[in-house]
Parts: C-alpha cells; sequence; structure tokens
C-alpha cells in the first residue's frame, strides 16, 4: 500500500509538472472546480493503474475503485470540455479492459496502449483545461515520456524482474536514444545514468516495492531535461 500511495502523488505531481513546465507564457486558468476535480482524478488514475499492475490484472477491487477514480469527472462534467471528460474516460475504460483477461491484452500490444495512455492522456487533459489549446510540439516530450512508461511497466505485462532481458535492452536503448535525441545535453546524461543505476537495480526495486516509486521520480527528473 505504501509504494502505490506514494507513487500515485508522485505520479499526479510529474504530470502536473509536465504541464507546467511546457506553458511557456501562456496564461493559465484560475484555480476552480474543474482543476481540483482534475487534481483528484490524477491521483486516483495513478493508483488505479499501480494497484491494476500490482494486482496482476486480477483483483475484484478493480472496478471498484476505476468507479471511484471517474467519480470527480462526473462531478464536473457539467463545466468540463467534452473532450477531456473523453480522455478520462478513457483511461478507465482501458484500465478495465486490461483487467479482463478474457481479452488477452496482457502483452505487447496491451503495453503499449498502456503507456500510452498512462503517459499522454493526463497531461493533454490537464494543459487542454487549464489553456484551452494543446501544443503540437510537445508530442515529441510525451514521445520520451510513453518510451520511459513502457520501459518501466514492462516487468508487470512479461512478470520477468531480471534487469538483463532482450525485451528489456531494446527498451532500454530506444528511450536513451530518445532522450538525447530531445533533451538538454548535461540533464540528458544525468538521467541517462540514474536510468541505466535503475535499471541495473530492477530485481531489488521491484522485490522492495519501489519500482513505481523510481518511475514517478525519473519522469520529474526527465522532464526538467525536456
Amino acid at each position: 500500500m505504501r509504494e502505490l500511495l506514494l507513487y500515485s502523488g508522485l505520479q499526479a505531481v510529474a504530470w502536473w509538472f509536465f504541464v507546467g513546465h511546457f506553458t511557456g507564457k501562456n496564461s493559465a486558468k484560475p484555480f476552480d472546480a474543474v482543476t481540483l476535480a482534475l487534481i483528484i482524478f490524477t491521483f486516483f488514475a495513478a493508483f488505479l493503474t499501480a494497484f491494476t499492475l500490482k494486482s496482476n490484472f486480477k483483483s475484484n477491487l478493480i472496478l471498484p475503485i476505476a468507479g471511484i477514480t471517474i467519480i470527480p469527472i462526473l462531478l464536473a462534467i457539467e463545466k468540463l470540455n467534452l473532450s477531456i471528460a473523453g480522455l478520462a474516460g478513457l483511461y478507465v475504460i482501458a484500465i478495465i479492459l486490461l483487467s479482463f483477461k478474457s481479452l488477452k491484452l496482457q502483452n505487447v500490444f496491451g503495453l503499449g496502449v498502456l503507456s500510452l495512455i498512462v503517459s499522454a492522456t493526463a497531461p493533454i487533459a490537464i494543459y487542454y483545461t487549464k489553456y484551452e489549446f494543446f501544443p503540437s510540439a510537445i508530442f515529441n516530450q510525451l514521445l520520451v515520456l510513453w518510451l520511459l512508461t513502457i520501459f518501466f511497466l514492462e516487468p508487470y505485462f512479461t512478470n520477468d524482474h531480471r534487469s538483463i532481458t532482450m525485451s528489456s535492452l531494446i527498451i532500454l536503448a530506444i528511450t536513451i536514444i530518445a532522450i538525447f535525441a530531445i533533451s538538454h545535453v548535461f540533464m540528458a546524461f544525468l538521467s541517462v545514468i540514474l536510468l541505466l543505476i535503475v535499471w541495473y537495480l530492477k530485481a531489488r526495486l521491484l522485490d522492495q516495492h519501489l519500482w513505481l516509486i523510481a518511475f514517478a521520480l525519473l519522469e520529474i527528473l526527465i522532464t526538467f531535461a525536456l
């Protein structure tokens, strides 16, 4: 439970920090009920994701937690852009679908889709709600976060905690290339060094229930580099 709560808080911070990092001179809307609803939603969305992964997609509590997660959005639906409500709904529905073993989504396809939803839907929803547009230039940065998310979620789809696996090496190499291609040089080196350390300690971090926490912290750091 400690890992779930810490990850949920840090992941919500990572999403909001990503948006704040790329606002530039754009003036945001003042804090209101919609912003509060999104803050609550992002925390519970992160918790839902972590709980589903840690329970190996099998817990009967996934549906009730999914229902709780969407409540803030439903309460603010009258003031919320329907596209943003749709993104929030997509996040929750994707998690629910992944939990159905009969759909056989616990594979490479499911990993890619869930990672895309985790890395992109919340930042897009937050940015559009605050500024009523979303700059296409940020999609390059979201690509890095998507690859990073694939790297960290991969063990929950393969059930392999070893550092040196073919899939882990391939994802790690692509993620490092993307970081260097888009990031500032110094921060890119720092991010990659920490990513390699985390990769080396993969089995230990997973066994000690610190893997997702490391993921959220690296997200925040790499956002600095982008």
